[in-house]
């Protein structure tokens, strides 16, 4: 008879798996974008922005689908797009890993939905869980991971229950789910989210100490120097492992749009510098239903945390007795962004440094 397993165990599983660095080994990749022909917040830059990244991962060039502005069902056409690019991972070998873009209109509908237009007064729309969360079906996308870029305003609207599917589909997104994308200044109109991300990528690629991206850290980094009312978010909406892309190292080529007459960088001149990352950390409680703090199952998951690389940044700041049993941790940005939303999983709060007591403690004995 089969039995259900301790909640310290599903947690140290579902830990293991967020904690999880090892990349997947992709054989085949594709890449899209779409945007609508009428746009007008720029979104053909941010295309060839998203361009310069899949040429920096040395994807095959994207696939672009602009929405013409007399189609009176732009849904429809991208999912035409989307089905031949699944009848192609159909009949490939090897494991297919897919990353597709929108820059542009983001807006709620009147059920909160997420929708994209061509302007904010456009009838016709496409909203994102009709046409986009097709990528969750699990049998047509066997063995296939995607990552979806969305830079757009009240982009990011995706939580999800952990499950144990061995896929994964990423959202990584301009802003939350309640802020706007662009803001009024001609530098904010310059440098969009899109934009960002195509400058980390590069720098990555360019550094010969760093063999892989992921899109989680990617945006941990953007969050580090972003304005508060406009905060990149990332979320798994299917699976539990976050998705690591190979950087297949050659000599980098520097897209142009990111040269600079001259950088303070260690990757030499010809690429934009970005400022030094800074520190972020979330610290976040998981709360145990039906065990004791000093039971046996509690003890081994405490003893399994202790085991983990020092690499990997999770510390486990406090346990405490409350109706049954609360963990409180503090880990890097990135590895959260894999577990919000799992059930029984909360965020205290994010910042910028390590917890600062001890150091207060410390003053305070010298000051008396």
């Amino acid at each position: 008879m089969a039995t259900d397993k301790p909640p310290s165990q599903k947690i140290k599983e579902i830990l293991a798996e967020a904690c999880d660095q090892r990349g997947r080994y992709y054989k085949n990749f594709y890449s899209f974008g779409f945007r609508f022909e009428a746009d007008d917040t720029s979104a053909v830059s941010d295309f060839r922005h998203f361009s310069d990244i899949m040429r920096a991962l040395k994807f095959p060039k994207p696939r672009e689908l602009v929405l013409e502005a007399k189609s009176k069902s732009p849904g429809w056409d991208l999912s035409d797009m989307i089905r031949s690019i699944a009848n192609e991972v159909d009949k490939a070998d090897g494991r297919s890993l897919i990353i597709g873009h929108y820059a542009g209109h983001g807006e709620l509908d009147i059920d909160g939905e997420l929708c994209f237009s061509a302007t904010r007064d456009s009838p016709r729309k496409i909203r994102y869980d009709r046409e986009l969360t097709m990528f969750r079906d699990v049998e047509q996308w066997l063995n296939t991971d995607v990552v979806l870029i969305l830079d757009s305003c009240y982009s990011c609207t995706a939580l999800r229950g952990w499950d144990a599917t061995s896929r994964s589909v990423e959202v990584v997104c301009a802003v939350g789910a309640s802020q706007k994308a662009f803001g009024s200044s001609r530098q904010d109109k310059k440098h969009t989210f899109t934009s960002r991300l195509a400058d980390l990528v590069a720098q990555h690629a360019g550094n010969p100490d760093i063999s892989s991206i992921c899109f989680g850290e990617l945006v941990e980094d953007i969050r580090a120097q972003s304005n508060p009312e406009r905060m990149p978010e990332y979320s798994l909406e299917i699976g539990s492992t976050a998705i690591r892309i190979p950087i297949r190292k050659s000599q980098p080529t520097i897209p142009p749009h990111l040269r600079h007459q001259q950088s303070s960088s260690s990757l030499g001149s010809g690429v934009r510098t970005i400022q030094p990352t800074l520190y972020m950390r979330a610290i976040f409680t998981v709360h145990l239903n039906s065990e004791i703090p000093n039971s046996a199952e509690i003890r081994q998951l405490l003893e399994w945390i202790q085991t983990l690389d020092t690499s990997i940044g999770l510390d486990l700041t406090g346990v405490y007795h409350t109706e049954s049993t609360t963990l409180m941790f503090e880990a890097p940005f990135g590895l959260w962004q894999r577990l919000k939303g799992i059930r029984n999983f909360a965020r205290v709060c994010e910042t910028q440094g390590g917890n600062l007591l001890q150091d207060m403690i410390r003053t305070a004995s010298v000051l008396h």
